[in-house]
């Protein structure tokens, strides 16, 4: 399970404030807001992301430890906030580990402009300073949207 962040909550909050303002151009270009109901309690709920977009999909990495993508697993209507935008999507979860690390070199290649070696994947190179790849694919799970 996660560790929890004892600020995570009041982050959020500030996050999702500022992802549905005109300010949003100070969060940055590749986070956004999904907007999904709960399947459990039937609450609308929204939850910043970090993404990166592929045309008409977009990509997201979530802990697994969290737990708000469990409610789109199987697939759902979501909405997302985009650049201050609103649009309509569908969500699935992906948990299969290949998968997950195709995407995973995408992600890098759209951030970094270069592709991952079979050598970073496979000896488990440091990406950024505290988390090696194979153990942030690990510990993930991917969430596309495919944008109506």
């Amino acid at each position: 399970m996660a560790e929890k962040k004892p600020f995570e909550p009041i982050t959020n909050l500030i996050t999702k404030t500022i992802l549905q303002s005109s300010f949003h151009i100070f969060i940055g270009k590749k986070t956004a807001l999904i907007e999904f109901t709960s399947r459990q309690s039937g609450r609308f709920v929204r939850q910043p992301i970090h993404y990166f977009r592929e045309d008409k999909i977009i990509h997201a990495f979530c802990e697994k430890g969290k737990d708000w993508w469990k409610n789109i697993r199987g697939g759902a209507p979501v909405k997302l906030v985009l650049d201050g935008k609103k649009y309509q999507g569908w969500a699935n979860v992906i948990e299969e580990k290949t998968r997950i690390i195709k995407e995973w070199r995408a992600f890098f290649k759209s951030l970094s402009g270069r592709n991952l070696t079979e050598d970073e994947l496979a000896n488990r190179k440091i990406v950024d300073e505290s988390l090696s790849i194979m153990n942030q694919i690990d510990k993930s799970v991917l969430v596309t949207i495919q944008l109506s």
